[in-house]
């Protein structure tokens, strides 16, 4: 594993002020500016312009993957829309992607993979639940799809009645083209 560079090894709170400058449109000159100045007050040693730039390309891609992680995850809910029953898809989409940053994140910075027993088990669970969750979804659009359907059939099947007996066809004919229209047999 490579050693950590000058800035992985200063404080988490300069780290955390170097990426609000960096989001704040800081340039990279205007940041390393700042930092050195610091940095020459305590008598270390400067950050170089490569290795701030190095640093602040790393913030950028994890913004850019959390960006598009959350844009997947807004698509997901806008199409599932606000049903109470979606709640738990939802919650464990967004579990999913904070333990898949976490390991994306610790694989970009070099530190390896690590998924403790807790993420582990995370992991498995709502992968579970999504799967359970998508069948549930899936019958639950199925049977819309069939009231619908028989909806459907009974309206035209009222109509059907309703033209029939207005053109004078007798009650045993418009039973008949019911029950065709709806798929009962007639005796």
């Amino acid at each position: 594993m490579a050693r950590p560079s000058k800035i992985d090894r200063l404080p988490a709170a300069v780290r955390e002020w170097i990426g609000e400058m960096r989001r704040a449109g800081h340039t990279i000159d205007e940041i390393l500016e700042a930092v050195n100045a610091d940095r020459d007050d305590l008598g270390e040693e400067a950050i170089s312009r490569s290795g701030m730039h190095r640093h602040l390309q790393k913030i950028d891609a994890l913004g850019e993957r959390l960006r598009r992680q959350r844009e997947v995850a807004t698509a997901i809910v806008e199409k599932l829309g606000d049903k109470p029953d979606d709640k738990l898809f939802r919650l464990n989409i967004e579990l999913m992607q904070g333990v898949l940053f976490e390991i994306s994140s610790a694989a970009l910075e070099g530190r390896g993979v690590e998924l403790d027993p807790e993420n582990a088990n995370l992991v498995a669970n709502a992968l579970k639940n999504l799967s359970a969750a998508s069948k549930t979804d899936v019958e639950r659009v199925e049977r819309i799809e069939r009231r619908g359907a028989e909806k459907a059939k009974r309206a035209a099947a009222t109509a059907a009645a309703a033209e029939g007996a207005e053109r004078g066809m007798s009650k045993d004919t418009i039973e008949a083209i019911k029950a065709s229209i709806l798929g009962v047999k007639v005796a």
